[in-house]
């Protein structure tokens, strides 16, 4: 038990009870000894009673000199002055309690925000991992990609194995769990991927916060990495004989057709010296941009009437590597662009059919050549996994050491997921493009005839032993369309005067329906003036009941009268 501070001598107050002065020990009193905190009062301070006490002590007495007395006792022992602090032990404790619990809640309230502040950052690197980087235009509001996502759904043997896995010792059955099956709730920003979040998911490696900037990162890296794989090749050949058998291996086997073909060939026979080191790099950095645009180009065709990405190894058509690299440059901008350009996608016919749907907020057209967030993500993510993909010709090594890992990080498993998809299927028709350019090579190209419908042309191989019964059928050849045009005139003759049988045709009927037109013009006149007329009488007849029940009545009156007359007459006769 706590000790309370001893007096240094004795004192004396008014006891409450009986009004009489009660002398205080200077023994210590003890906190329990006190039964309630207003019986304070009867314990003896060390300062002196204030001026207001002194009044109170004076006005409580019956016996005033006894009373005045005791105070001028206890003034004179103890000077008058203002009134000490009264803390009482409790108080103090209770402080000190306070003081202690502090520092610990203070403990408590970090450790709370540090697992939130963890638990919301292994939430968002988790969610990236999945769905990937946001798109800028996700920061102001929810994109369409995030309203249609799939659904998160585990089954009744997943959630029992996520539960025996997390070591889960009860026995339960699969029927006791519920199937989930419910939409992606978090919603990420291109403000909540953070600079730490960013150092979590690329480290020092151009960390980046949105698709659009790995997009711009890679327009301005790639162009660079490109050129120096091309030096590279370079370096490892040790001759002409090796460097001309590198522009075959890259060239040669993307060759649209066999002219292009015979073109490479030509240009490599007469390159020398610097020229042939040259077009080795050349060859190099085409190559790789045609590993990196073709897939793409099947996964998201470009103007059908200006095949561009086919013909990257013609040396006239694309005449150095600086109109290839434009040309990657315009397709990877496209990636991130607002709306859909027709030298990008799909050509002029796909934007002169634009669909305007409305307005949006803004005021500015909603149309068909808008891009939303799920082509932007499908495209970006197809794009990434096709770079990371690509490899240096002869070198057996990635452009993009790392670029699986990064792909997968950027675009999230989902999109990844769906590329690796997509650029399989797009490879596949790489490849029977390359067989039947082999097959076109050899036994000719697969045509539509009109008169033996699928056919083949003559192949590189028969052209030559086929020359001499081309010119020999040629002038028959000459005779049978001749003679089509003949029968192709004679049919247009017939449709000439098929035409005019129609137009005179055509002249008449409209003569006759203009005819008719005028007839029913004046019977619709005729009409309007009876219908007049009828309107007029109804007008008139309007109130003729009124008029009839008015003459009707003058007439009842008339013949009463003459009734009356009447009789006074014979009243008279009387």
């Amino acid at each position: 038990m706590a000790k309370s501070k001893t007096k240094p001598k004795t004192k004396k107050v008014l006891d409450e009870e009986d009004d009489a002065p009660v002398e205080v020990d200077d023994e210590p009193v003890e906190i329990g000894d006190i039964d309630d905190v207003e019986d304070v009062d009867a314990e003896v301070e060390d300062d002196a009673p204030v001026d207001d006490d002194v009044e109170m002590m004076k006005g409580r007495g019956d016996d005033g000199d006894d009373v005045d007395a005791e105070v001028d006792e206890v003034a004179e022992q103890e000077p008058s002055g203002p009134p000490s602090a009264k803390t009482s032990k409790l108080t103090i404790a209770l402080m000190l309690f306070n003081w202690a619990v502090v520092p610990i809640f203070f403990v408590i309230a970090y450790l709370d925000h540090e697992a939130r502040a963890r638990h919301s950052y292994v939430s968002i690197v988790n969610f990236v991992g999945v769905w990937g980087l946001p798109l800028r235009q996700e920061d102001d509001a929810e994109s369409i990609y995030e309203n249609t996502r799939p659904l998160l759904r585990m089954s009744n043997e997943e959630l029992k194995a996520a539960y025996k896995k997390r070591g889960g010792t009860i026995s339960i059955g699969t029927d006791e769990f519920k199937q989930v099956e419910e939409p992606v709730p978090l919603r990420l920003r291109p403000r909540d991927v953070t600079s730490d979040i960013q150092r979590e998911l690329f480290g020092s490696d151009a960390p980046v916060a949105t698709l659009e900037d790995e997009v711009e990162r890679l327009i301005k890296a790639i162009p660079d990495q490109v050129k120096a794989a091309g030096e590279r090749v370079l370096q490892k050949q040790k001759d002409d004989v090796e460097k001309r058998d590198v522009v075959r291996k890259t060239l040669i086997r993307i060759a649209w057709n066999v002219w292009q073909v015979k073109n490479l060939e030509k240009k490599l026979a007469e390159a020398k010296g610097a020229a042939l080191d040259d077009l080795v790099k050349d060859a190099v950095q085409r190559r790789i941009y045609y590993d990196i645009l073709a897939p793409y180009n099947r996964f998201r065709p470009d103007d059908p009437a200006k095949p561009r990405v086919e013909r990257l190894a013609d040396l006239d058509q694309f005449k150095s590597t600086d109109q290839v690299k434009d040309l990657f440059v315009a397709r990877m901008q496209s990636l991130i662009d607002p709306e859909f350009k027709a030298d990008h996608f799909l050509g002029k016919d796909y934007e002169a059919n634009k669909i305007v749907f409305g307005k949006d907020e803004s005021g500015k057209d909603m149309h068909s050549m808008l891009r939303d967030a799920v082509e932007k993500r499908q495209t970006i993510g197809f794009m990434l996994f096709a770079l990371s993909q690509v490899t240096v010709p002869t070198l057996n090594e990635k452009l993009l050491p790392k670029g699986v890992e990064r792909a997968g990080t950027v675009s999230g498993f989902y999109e990844f997921t769906n590329a690796s998809i997509h650029y399989v299927k797009a490879l596949a028709l790489l490849e029977e493009r390359r067989i039947e350019a082999i097959k076109a090579d050899r036994q000719g190209y697969l045509v539509l005839s009109k008169e033996n419908g699928m056919t083949r042309t003559d192949g590189f191989i028969d052209e030559y032993e086929r020359m001499v019964d081309r010119l020999v059928t040629a002038d028959t050849q000459i005779k049978d369309k001749q003679d089509q045009l003949a029968r192709y005139k004679t049919q247009r003759e017939d449709a000439l005067k098929t035409y005019a049988q129609r137009a005179q045709q055509h002249a008449d009927t409209l003569a006759k329906l203009l005819k008719a037109r005028q007839n029913t013009l004046a019977v619709a006149e005729e009409l309007r003036k009876k219908q007049d007329e009828l309107r007029k009488a109804l007008e008139e007849l309007s109130d003729a009941g009124e008029v009839n029940f008015t003459i009707e009545a003058e007439i009842r009156r008339l013949e009463m009268r003459y009734i009356e007359a009447q009789k006074a007459k014979e009243k008279k006769k009387r």
